[in-house]
Parts: C-alpha cells; structure tokens; sequence
C-alpha cells in the first residue's frame, strides 16, 4: 500500500515500509529507471533473452534480460506497461519511509542489501521470518490445507518425491500442464502436485484424472493445497518445483530441499536466478516448458549429490542467522530499539505541538468561510533550530539517513475552526512557540 506512506507524511506521524519480496527483487525495480536511461530498456525487437544486464548494481556478472521482471519484456519505445509502472512507482515510494524491512537474511543478499541502504533511509534484513519462532504457522491461505498428502507422503521412500507447487496466482494452459504432467511422468519419480481449483479452469476435473492415469497407481498424489513446511521438511521430499515467489523460495531454503524454479512474474524472474547462478540450491527454468526440458532438469535436480550438499549448507548458513546472536537476530533487535527510539521521539514533537496555544492574526483575503468544527490543514515551517529536547533525535535521524540534511522541518498542525470568519480578527489555533513564517495558502478539507 503505497499510499499509506504519503498518508503518514501528510499527517506527520512515523511511517515503516515491510516489503514481502526480496532485496534483490527491489533493487531490481529502483533500477528501471536507470536501465532506460542506459538504453538497456526496452529490449529491441527479437532480442536475444540471454543478453547481460549491467545496470542493476552488484548483478553485472550474471544478471540476463530474461532474469528482469517479466514485464520489462513488454516495454517498446511507444509502450509503457502499466503494471510496471505501478511496482516502480510503489517501490521508489518507499524511500519516503523511516525505515525498510525486508524477509531476508544479509548471508542471501548482502550485496543488494549494501546498494538497498543507499537508496533508503535504514534497512533491516531481519528473516526468514518463520524460521525465527518455535511456533507452529498460522493458517494465513484462503485455501484448505488437505492433510491426506502427508499420509501419502509417509508412504513413500526417502527423498524420492518430486513436490510442485506453483503459487496460489499462477494460472497455466493446459497446453503447460500436459507438457509438465508428461515430463514428469518420463523423470521417473513419484510427484506431490498442488493443483488449485482456479488453476487451469473449466478442464481442471479432467486434468486431475489425467494426472492419475499417467503416473500410476500410488505414485501420485494430487491436492488442491498443502501445509507446505511441514511438506518441505518431509524426509519422503526430493526437490521442489516452485514458481520462485519468495515465500516459497526461503521456505525451500530454510528446508534444505533443492529447487526447480519456474517462474511466472513480479519478483519470481530473479529470485530464480538467484536460486540457480548464485546460491546454486536449484535450477532455473525460466522460459522452458516442453516435456523433454522438465524431464531433464527434475532428473538433476532429484539426482545431483552437489545440490542436495549445497542446498544443506544454505540452510545450515540461515539457521545460524536467525539463531541468538546471527544477524537476523541481531537486526531484529536492532528494529526493536529502533521503534522505541523513533516512538519517544514523536511522542516529544507531539508534546510540543500540544504546548500552548497561541493567537495569530490572519487577513481576510487568506480565509474561505467554513463552519464551525470543520477539520482543516494549516502548513507551517520554521527556520529556528528545535528546542534542545528535540536536537538529540534530529540528530540521530541525520545519521540514519547517511547524508547532510537542512534543519528544517514542515510542521503540519491541525486547528479546529471555532466560528464563521467574516471579518479579520484573531482566532486561536494549535502552533508552535518559535514558529516564523505561516504559509498563506490553506488547504482544508471536510
């Protein structure tokens, strides 16, 4: 909601930014604007997918036109996505907060996390969130978890099963699905697949049944959802085939389990680059969906000894991080103070707008005639420093925001108009004691 921010500035008050994608997802989008001023965006007609990308910051060694949000690829010289429009604009709106917060750890993402602390106020990489309580997960999806695939699971043989789940928005073609339906089938193992009510529509009863037939008797099981972290950490599971949004994609990590990333929008594109050229715990399939390639790459994926070691030792890296004294932990803690902290300070600027109040003369020609108890916005600035029990916390914000600010603050006080004002003469309104300049245009509302 990236209005909530504007709203929060309106009204003065604190606000901090909680994005569920990832730091590299967002860096990825701070960059649109400079990848088309770089001429990297839009990509010419017919380009080729696998061309380097150079202009997101600390991604120039592996990062692909194909690796971008999938609505980059939309882009022309006369056309402007708007939904690309709109994930820019909403993520450069959060620079505007206090602080941003991120489901990350800095072992996954320190570099964008480095390039992410210029561009905002204060980052804190405080995940994977689910990984830091004991606590079983709270049902949060609009979908009924079906138990009956953990009995099912139960039944099968340590890490033999391939899990696909795609999201709970990804819709595919049955085109798609008979092609990875076919794929898997040739791979040989058993599947856990979740297959959504809406996912593929009007053929979904017959798609169920096909899904049956192909794989055999008891080598498939086929549910609309699942309580996918006790799925994960299933002994019986092999690999995971993930759209790559990021939930699923830590809750992979935290597991331990390798990955099949093939991803459908938003920030899937390069989570799933991530997944294959960085952190190497998986595979990218990005843009493949023939039988042959689906085969292939769960074959590795259920086979590679090396990703099964190195997708362990991410896990093993990120239970340290969360664990006391790791730097999840240690940011988490850092936030705590950091509210406390930016909550005593608004609290102290609020006690001081509340102080006095103070009769101000203003000419006729600046009112508009209103009734009385009409909330209105009165815009005030002041060139004054602020009394000294509020120097300490303008200071503290300075460094935060790692770079020289003006000691000038836009004060906005709310007054209640007491009468109908039909001739210049003094009304009482909240202000502040060393306040030198009142703006002259009013902007009230109702």
């Amino acid at each position: 909601m990236p209005f909530a921010l504007g709203t929060a500035e309106e009204l003065g008050v604190p606000a901090i930014a909680y994005r569920t994608v990832s730091a590299c997802a967002i860096l990825a989008y701070l960059s649109v604007p400079k990848l088309i001023e770089l001429g990297e965006l839009p990509f010419p007609e017919g380009a080729d997918l696998d061309e380097p990308i150079r202009g997101v910051p600390g991604m120039e060694s592996f990062l692909r036109r194909r690796d971008l949000p999938v609505q980059c690829r939309f882009l022309t010289d006369t056309h402007q996505d708007p939904l690309l429009e709109k994930a820019v604009a909403a993520t450069m709106q959060s620079r505007k907060a206090r602080a941003f917060i991120l489901n990350t750890t800095a072992s996954l993402e320190r570099a964008s996390l480095t390039h992410l602390a210029r561009e905002m106020r204060d980052v804190f990489a405080i995940g994977p969130l689910h990984a830091m309580s004991p606590a079983p997960a709270a049902a949060t999806s609009l979908w009924r978890h079906d138990d009956r695939c953990l009995a099912w699971l139960d039944g099968q043989a340590e890490r033999s099963v391939v899990y696909i789940s795609l999201g709970s928005l990804t819709v595919i073609s049955h085109e798609q699905f008979t092609e990875f339906l076919h794929g898997l089938v040739a791979a040989g193992y058993p599947f856990l697949w979740v297959l959504r009510p809406d996912m593929l529509g009007t053929s979904q009863d017959a798609a169920l049944q096909e899904a049956v037939a192909a794989a055999g008797e008891g080598r498939s099981c086929v549910v609309p959802w699942v309580p996918q972290r006790d799925v994960l950490r299933h002994r019986a599971v092999g690999c995971f085939l993930t759209h790559a949004g990021w939930n699923s994609t830590v809750e992979g990590i935290v597991e331990g389990v390798p990955m099949v990333c093939w991803p459908f929008f938003v920030d899937q594109q390069i989570n799933s680059r991530f997944v294959g050229a960085v952190w190497k715990n998986g595979l990218d399939m990005k843009d493949v969906c023939e039988r042959d390639g689906v085969e292939g790459t769960v074959r590795v994926a259920m086979e590679s000894a090396e990703l099964r070691r190195t997708a362990r030792a991410l896990a093993e890296q990120v239970e340290r991080d969360v664990a006391d004294g790791g730097s999840s932990a240690l940011e988490f803690k850092r936030l705590v103070s950091f509210i406390r902290e930016l909550s005593s300070t608004s609290a102290a600027e609020n006690d001081l707008q509340n102080k006095e109040w103070t009769d101000l003369k203003v000419a006729q020609t600046n009112l508009i005639h209103l009734p009385s108890s009409t909330l209105c916005y009165l815009h005030v600035k002041h060139h004054h420093l602020p009394p000294p029990s509020l120097q300490k916390g303008r200071k503290l914000r300075r460094r935060q925001r790692q770079q020289g600010r003006k000691r000038r603050k836009l004060f906005q006080c709310y007054m209640i108009v007491q009468q109908w004002v039909l001739e210049a003469r003094p009304f009482r309104i909240k202000a502040l004691p060393h306040i030198l300049e009142v703006k002259e245009s009013f902007h009230f509302r109702a």
